[in-house]
C-alpha cells in the first residue's frame, strides 16, 4: 500500500469511526438519561423519557449499515457479444496491472464509472463498471481508452475499496439529518457532516487527479485532454438532446436511433457552437465547491501539463464501433429505463420521423388553436404582426395569471411555424427535422424553413412583400393556416315508432 493510499485509508477510517462514536454517544446519552434520572432522583418525567428513548433509537436505526442491493443500471455487456470492447478493456487492465471488472454495464449517460457493489461496507463486494452509450458515440476509440484507463486507475489507487466506507457513512449522515431535520438533534450531525463532506471531497478530487495522470500515461496527455473536453461539453448537450429530441420521439410512439441521433445533434452548427462555448466558459470561470468530488476542468488539464507527450487525439473512429448490434442494446436500455412497454415502440429512422410521425401530431394539435387562426393565410399574416400575441391562448396552466405579451408572441411564432409546416406537408412537400437542425420542407430542388421565415418576418429582416412573394411562388399564399372545420354532419333522424291506429268502432 502506497503512502498516499495509506493516508487516505486512515482518514476515511477515522472519519467513519468519528461519526459512529458521535452517533453512538448521543444515542447512549439520550437512552441513558431517563435511567440516570430514576437512579439519582427516584422519579421520572414520562414525556421527557419517551422523547429521549425515541431520539436514541432513531439515531441507532439511522446509522445501522444497509446491505447494498445492486440493481443493474442497464444491459450487461459480455465478451462473447462485444469482443472488440473487451479486447480494449483487457488490454488496458493488463497495462495498468489491474484485474478486469466482474461485470460491465451499458448506461444512458455521458459518463463511465467503477464501483464496488454488493456486500456490507465493501466486504463481499464485486467490481462493477458502467460505460455510457452516448459517451461511446461522443469519443474516439483512443479517447475512450483514456476514460477506461482513468476508471481502472480508481481500482489501482484503492479508491473503490475506500468508496463503500465513505458512501455508507455519507448515507448514514444523510438518514440521520432527515430523521431529525425538525429537532435540535440535527445540529451536531449537520456540523459533523460539513467536516466529513469537506474532507472527503478533497480526498476524492485528489483521487481524480491521480487517475487522470494514470490515464494520460496510457494514451497520452493530448488524447486524454481531448476526451475530457468532449465529456464536459457533451454532457449538457446530451441532456438537451434527450429533452428536446429523443423523449418527444418516444412519446410519439417511435424509437429512432439514440447513438446515431446524438451524433447528428452534435454536428448541428448551433449545438457545436454551444458545446464549444460551454467548454470555454468552464475553462474560464469553472469553480470548485468544498463538496465537489471532481476538480474543475482547468485544474484537471493543468495537471496534465508537463507529462510526457504521446498519442494524437481524434485519429481513431468513434468508440461506439467497439459495440455490436447497437440497435438491440438501445432497445434493452429503454426497457431498463421505461419497462416492457418500451418494446412496443416502432423503430424509425430520424429522416422519417418528422413527416410520418410529427406532422400528423402537429396537425392534431392545431385543432386547439383553430379558432384563433381561422382565416389567417400566409398572405394575410403580415397584417397580424402587431397583434401576434392574440393568435394563441394566453391562459396559464393551473389557473395562474395569463402569460406575458412577449411569451405569447414567442408561443405564437412556434404555432405559426408548425401550421406552415403542415400546410406544406399537405401540399406534397417532404418534411424533415434532423436532431439539432431546423424543420425543413422540400419539394424537388426547393427547400423552405418555415420557422426561419417566421422569425425573419417578425424581426423585420424579411419585408411583407418578400414574404408574400415567397408563398405565392409555391402556390400557398392564400392557403389557410388551419383548414376550416368541416360542418358537423346532421344527426340521423330518430326512427319513428309505428303506432297501430285503432279502428273506430262502427255501428
Amino acid at each position: 500500500m502506497t503512502t498516499s493510499l495509506a493516508a487516505r485509508a486512515a482518514l476515511a477510517l477515522l472519519l467513519m469511526i468519528g461519526f459512529y462514536l458521535l452517533a453512538l454517544g448521543l444515542a447512549g446519552g439520550l437512552i441513558g438519561l431517563p435511567i440516570l434520572e430514576v437512579m439519582y432522583t427516584k422519579r421520572i418525567h414520562p414525556k421527557l423519557a419517551l422523547l429521549c428513548v425515541i431520539g436514541g433509537v432513531g439515531i441507532l436505526i439511522s446509522i445501522f449499515p444497509r446491505p447494498d442491493r445492486f440493481t443493474p443500471p442497464g444491459p450487461r455487456l459480455t465478451k462473447k457479444r462485444h469482443p472488440r470492447l473487451f479486447e480494449a478493456l483487457e488490454g488496458l487492465a493488463a497495462r495498468v496491472k489491474e484485474p478486469m471488472p466482474a461485470e460491465v454495464y451499458l448506461v444512458p449517460d455521458v459518463n463511465a464509472f467503477v464501483t464496488s457493489r454488493g456486500g456490507i461496507m465493501g466486504f463481499g463486494s464485486r467490481r462493477v463498471m458502467g460505460v455510457g452509450l452516448p459517451l461511446l458515440q461522443l469519443l474516439s476509440v483512443e479517447e475512450f481508452k483514456g476514460v477506461l484507463a482513468h476508471e481502472l486507475g480508481h481500482f489501482k489507487g484503492g479508491d473503490v475499496a475506500l468508496g463503500p466506507w465513505i458512501y455508507k457513512t455519507r448515507g448514514a449522515i444523510g438518514r440521520t439529518l432527515e430523521t431529525f431535520s425538525e429537532t435540535v438533534l440535527q445540529y451536531p450531525f449537520r456540523a459533523y457532516g460539513y467536516v466529513f463532506l469537506t474532507l472527503t471531497g478533497a480526498v476524492s478530487r485528489h483521487q481524480e487527479l491521480e487517475a487522470d495522470a494514470l490515464a494520460a500515461s496510457v494514451v497520452g496527455p493530448k488524447v486524454f485532454a481531448s476526451g475530457l473536453k468532449k465529456v464536459h461539453g457533451g454532457a449538457p448537450a446530451f441532456d438537451a438532446f434527450m429533452q428536446h429530441e429523443y423523449l418527444p420521439a418516444l412519446s410519439a410512439g417511435s424509437r429512432p436511433p439514440l447513438a446515431g441521433g446524438f451524433r447528428l445533434f452534435l454536428r448541428a452548427d448551433e449545438i457545436a457552437r454551444a458545446v464549444r462555448d460551454g467548454v470555454r466558459d468552464e475553462l474560464a470561470h469553472g469553480k470548485v465547491s468544498l463538496y465537489d468530488t471532481h476538480p474543475p476542468l482547468r485544474e484537471r488539464l493543468a495537471n496534465l501539463e508537463g507529462l510526457p507527450q504521446q498519442g494524437e487525439a481524434g485519429k481513431s473512429p468513434a468508440a461506439v464501433t467497439l459495440l455490436d448490434d447497437v440497435d438491440e442494446l438501445e432497445q434493452q436500455l429503454l426497457v431498463e429505463l421505461f419497462g416492457a412497454e418500451a418494446r412496443k415502440l416502432s423503430p424509425r429512422a430520424w429522416e422519417e420521423l418528422a413527416h410520418e410521425v410529427l406532422v400528423p401530431r402537429w396537425r392534431e394539435a392545431l385543432v386547439d388553436v383553430g379558432a384563433r387562426l381561422a382565416g389567417v393565410t400566409p398572405a394575410s399574416l403580415p397584417e397580424r404582426l402587431d397583434r401576434l400575441q392574440d393568435l394563441v391562448d394566453r391562459t396559464s396552466p393551473g389557473g395562474g395569471p395569463p402569460i406575458g405579451r412577449e411569451e405569447a408572441r414567442t408561443r405564437a411564432k412556434g404555432v405559426i411555424s408548425i401550421a406552415l409546416t403542415v400546410v406544406l406537408a399537405d401540399a406534397g412537400w417532404r418534411v424533415t427535422a434532423a436532431p439539432g437542425q431546423p424543420t425543413v420542407a422540400t419539394r424537388g430542388e426547393r427547400s423552405l424553413e418555415p420557422g426561419k421565415l417566421v422569425e425573419q418576418l417578425v424581426a423585420g429582416e424579411l419585408d411583407a412583400d418578400a414574404w408574400r412573394r415567397t408563398w405565392a411562388e409555391v402556390g400557398l399564399a392564400d392557403a389557410p393556416l388551419v383548414p376550416a372545420a368541416a360542418p358537423p354532419e346532421p344527426a340521423p333522424a330518430k326512427p319513428q315508432r309505428a303506432v297501430a291506429r285503432r279502428r273506430r268502432p262502427t255501428a
